[in-house]
C-alpha cells in the first residue's frame, strides 16, 4: 500500500514539473522565405486583380451589343497613333483636302502588306480600312481567301445587309452593324465593291472593308 501511494505521489510530481515546464519556442524563419511568401502573395493578389478588371471590361463578341469589328488590330475611330503602333511607318501616303465625303479632309495610308485605311487629316481618327491580304487578322471569323459562301453564312447568323440607296436590292456581302457601320466582303478582283447577287460558285473573298453606311453614295 505504501508503494501504492509512494507511486502515486511520484507520479503527481512529474505531472507537475512537466506543467510548469517552459513551453517550446517556435523556430527562427527565414527571412528570405519570408519575403518569398510575401511577394508571391502580392502577386497572386495583382492577378486576380487583374483578371476581376479583365472580366469588368469584356469587350463584346461578334453577334453582340457594341462589337466593333477590326482589321489587324484596328478598328473604325482608332488614332492614327495606335494604326502606327500595330502597321508601322513604312507606308505611301496621298492627301485628298476635299472633306467629302469624311466631313473632313483625308489622308490615305497603304501598306505594301495590302492594308489600306482612310484617316482623318485633323482628326487623326480612321475612317475607312481594309486589307487584301490573307495573312490580315480579323475579330469576326472572316478573312481574305475564305471561300465566299462560308463567309456569308458565318456574318448572315449575325447581321442582316444592307439595302443599296439607289434600289431595293440587297447588296450581298454588305453586313450592317450599329451606328451603321459596314463589313465589306468582296469577291471580286477588281476595284468595284458592289458584287454580284449570285455569288459564282468557287467565289473567294478578296477583299475585306471596314466603313460607315453614311459615306456611301
Amino acid at each position: 500500500m505504501k508503494k501504492f501511494l509512494g507511486l502515486v505521489l511520484v507520479l503527481l510530481l512529474a505531472l507537475v514539473v512537466f506543467g510548469c515546464a517552459k513551453a517550446p519556442q517556435p523556430l527562427p524563419t527565414d527571412p528570405v522565405l519570408e519575403q518569398q511568401e510575401q511577394e508571391e502573395q502580392e502577386t497572386n493578389r495583382e492577378q486576380e486583380e487583374q483578371r476581376e478588371e479583365e472580366e469588368g471590361e469584356k469587350v463584346a463578341q461578334v453577334g453582340e451589343t457594341g462589337f466593333k469589328p477590326s482589321l489587324a488590330g484596328i478598328k473604325l475611330g482608332d488614332p492614327l497613333e495606335l494604326v502606327l503602333e500595330i502597321l508601322g511607318n513604312e507606308y505611301t501616303e496621298s492627301v485628298v483636302n476635299e472633306p467629302y465625303p469624311f466631313g473632313e479632309a483625308f489622308i490615305t495610308m497603304e501598306y505594301e502588306n495590302g492594308i489600306k485605311l482612310i484617316v482623318g487629316k485633323d482628326s487623326k481618327l480612321v475612317f475607312e480600312m481594309e486589307t487584301t491580304s490573307q495573312d490580315t487578322p480579323t475579330n469576326f471569323g472572316v478573312k481574305v481567301g475564305d471561300k465566299a459562301e462560308d463567309a456569308l453564312a458565318k456574318l448572315r447568323a449575325f447581321y442582316e445587309e444592307a439595302v443599296s440607296n439607289h434600289s431595293d436590292d440587297t447588296l450581298v456581302g454588305w453586313f450592317l452593324l450599329e451606328d451603321l457601320d459596314l463589313i465589306i466582303l468582296n469577291f471580286e478582283k477588281d476595284d468595284i465593291l458592289v458584287n454580284d447577287p449570285i455569288v459564282k460558285p468557287g467565289a473567294l473573298v478578296e477583299r475585306i472593308k471596314l466603313s460607315n453606311f453614311f459615306y456611301m453614295d
